[in-house]
């Protein structure tokens, strides 16, 4: 059960994504400036990234060169 359950997170966060994904009009947070559409998916998706290398390392118990490259 303990290695279901650090995957939470990461289900949470991948949810969250696609929940924002289905807007119409997604909310507009912070300043303006370039590229911020791409940035803010940057930031989404690196989070979404910690939370899996982190659930990898904790479920499988592997190092984190192995649950990068993963």
């Amino acid at each position: 059960m303990n290695r279901l359950r650090v995957w939470i997170p990461a289900i949470v966060w991948g949810a969250f994504i696609s929940w924002l994904s289905a807007q119409p009009r997604p909310p507009r947070v912070g300043p303006e400036f370039p590229f911020k559409d791409k940035v803010g998916h940057w930031l989404l998706f690196c989070v979404l990234g910690w939370f899996v290398i982190w659930a990898l390392r904790r479920a499988h118990n592997l190092g984190l060169p192995k649950a990068a490259l993963l």
